[in-house]
């Protein structure tokens, strides 16, 4: 092409042809848009309708989605309600309220998926909504002698005009562009962390953030690390976590300004594992003690022993996560993800073999304990049992007892929900190896009630023969007796998050429980509120062992 520019006698221009190029591509999106409409419904079209000769049809509802109000459904209504998103969507009615100070009260709840393009029909009386028929729906909301008027349109204006947007934020950046700079851009990247010191840096762990900012602030098109997209905050900061394989890992970051024009940096950080070092002890034939540097604190215990190989039972999973709570106790928003992606973590990574789950209105108390009552009677006494649990919690103060609250607990009475002595009661029960319990909730830390001394780490097979050998009956609990983060990173609690990032990223065939709430106890305390905890339940059984994943 730049030949063909010189035998014209015309200057080649890179900058031009580049945002030549950039005003052709965004005329023909303005194009595509500005025919949407006519080509493909860029909205879902939902309607919602009450007639006016049902019973009881009260006064009528505030009509919500995804907790904003769009309008209100009075008896012998419709409303017309143009959605510019695919997805789920939450639906709920509530009592109408003109006072800001009154806390609204829901009558019904209705989660379903729209695509743009297709149309949902609602139908609702006094107290309730439930999804029709595309054929029901039409044929009920066609019969005009059963309504008091036309059709209220109502639009989701935020999605409409969110594309229109992210269009005439392209116009202004290419208006900006028209006259060609007169000075190369001088911005630099600056990594804060890891230190580089030159152009190579040797660590022993296996993952790495990577931070920095941009110097001096401009406006920033994208960047890059190792193909990666980076994310930058209002002020040019970013970071990114890189998982490293053993020995040389090349790590190059570009950044590109509105203007088109990048910069780069590269380095190296060199992955190097600690060795395992294994300690021997001499054991000769006929000799009955070990002799320590002071007394041995688990004489008379396994912990005596010489190393056997490591043979474990079956590995059980329990895990339940509640996002849709009604009534007294706010919904949540991430405890289901949380719960469902150690689910599939435990499932692709580690030795599980049975798996039960109890997700939003299947964790009921009453199916949370048949489930609990299930442990009890089928696991065996070298089988290992792991019990998620992830929703809200309650402590009374009153009664000096922590909670766990099923779906099914709608008010603030303890009638529906199960005391952590209730829990205790269950770890003692079930006859395993090894039980752990991870609790992400409000106020979890009081099922402890005491500790128990365990062995103190080290990385040898023989270290985790012994602490198998005794049994263990354990709790990393996402905070003490405190409200715990819903929100987080990635659509997980801030404690869910770190938690699935250290399970994630363990390379190690074995890896216990002391393990991780060391890998997670300071990156959550530091991004939140709340302070892990990690210890032995009293009273359940526990010699001071621990649980092991193995991975696959």
């Amino acid at each position: 092409m730049e030949a063909i520019f010189k035998k014209s006698n015309v200057k080649f221009n890179s900058y031009h042809t580049s945002l030549g190029l950039r005003k052709t591509i965004l005329f023909v999106m303005m194009f595509v848009y500005s025919v949407t409409p006519i080509l493909s419904q860029n909205y879902a079209t939902i309607f919602i309708y009450r007639k006016n000769q049902l019973k009881n049809s009260g006064t009528g509802y505030s009509l919500l989605i995804d907790k904003s109000e769009i309008t209100r459904v009075l008896p012998g209504s419709r409303v017309e309600y143009r959605l510019y998103k695919n997805g789920t969507i939450e639906v709920l009615c509530a009592e109408i309220n003109d006072s800001k100070e009154k806390e609204l009260s829901y009558y019904c709840r209705l989660n379903f998926t729209v695509e743009k393009g297709k149309t949902y029909y609602l139908r609702g009386d006094a107290n309730n909504l439930e999804q029709v028929s595309e054929r029901v729906g039409k044929s009920e909301l066609e019969h005009h002698e059963n309504f008091t008027g036309g059709i209220i349109l109502k639009e989701d204006l935020a999605g409409k005009n969110y594309m229109k947007n992210q269009f005439d934020a392209m116009e202004k950046n290419l208006e900006r562009e028209t006259a060609e700079p007169t000075q190369k851009s001088t911005f630099e990247i600056v990594i804060l962390s890891p230190k580089i010191n030159g152009q190579e840096i040797t660590t022993d762990q296996n993952a790495i953030k990577v931070s920095g900012y941009i110097k001096p602030y401009i406006e920033i098109m994208g960047g890059e690390i190792n193909n990666q997209s980076l994310i930058f905050d209002e002020n040019g900061n970013f970071s990114k976590m890189l998982n490293l394989k053993e020995g040389i890992n090349k790590v190059h970051v570009s950044v590109k300004d509105l203007n088109g024009r990048s910069q780069e940096k590269s380095f190296n950080i060199v992955y190097q594992p600690k060795e395992l070092q294994s300690k021997v002890v001499a054991i000769n034939e006929g000799q009955k003690e070990v002799t320590y540097r002071g007394s041995d604190p688990f004489k008379g215990t396994n912990l005596s022993n010489q190393a056997k190989e490591l043979k474990p039972g079956k590995y059980y999973a329990l895990l339940i996560g509640i996002n849709a709570y009604s009534g007294f106790w706010k919904p949540l928003k991430n405890a289901t993800n949380d719960a469902m992606s150690i689910e599939k973590l435990l499932t692709d990574n580690y030795k599980f073999e049975v798996f039960k789950t109890l997700y939003d209105k299947q964790a009921t108390r009453d199916a949370i304990i048949k489930e609990l009552e299930w442990l009890v009677k089928t696991v065996g006494e070298n089988d290992n049992v792991l019990i998620y649990y992830s929703g809200h919690g309650e402590f009374k103060k009153e009664l000096n007892k922590g909670y766990w609250v099923p779906v099914d607990a709608t008010t603030a009475s303890t009638s529906n929900y199960i005391s952590n002595s209730d829990i205790q009661t269950f770890l003692a029960g079930i006859p395993s190896k090894h039980t752990l319990l991870v609790s992400d909730a409000c106020f979890s830390g009081d099922i402890f009630r005491g500790s128990v001394t365990s062995a103190a780490f080290e990385n040898t097979d023989k270290y985790y023969q012994k602490t198998y050998d005794l049994k263990s009956r354990q709790a990393i609990s996402s905070g003490g007796l405190e409200p715990v983060m819903d929100g987080g990173k990635d659509s997980h609690s801030v404690f869910a998050y770190y938690l699935i990032q250290a399970l994630t990223t363990n390379t190690s065939k074995y890896f216990d429980a002391s393990q991780l709430f060391s890998k997670i106890k300071i990156p959550v305390g530091n991004n939140s509120e709340q302070s892990p905890d990690f210890n032995p339940i009293k009273n359940t059984g526990d010699e001071g062992g621990n649980f092991i994943f193995i991975r696959k």
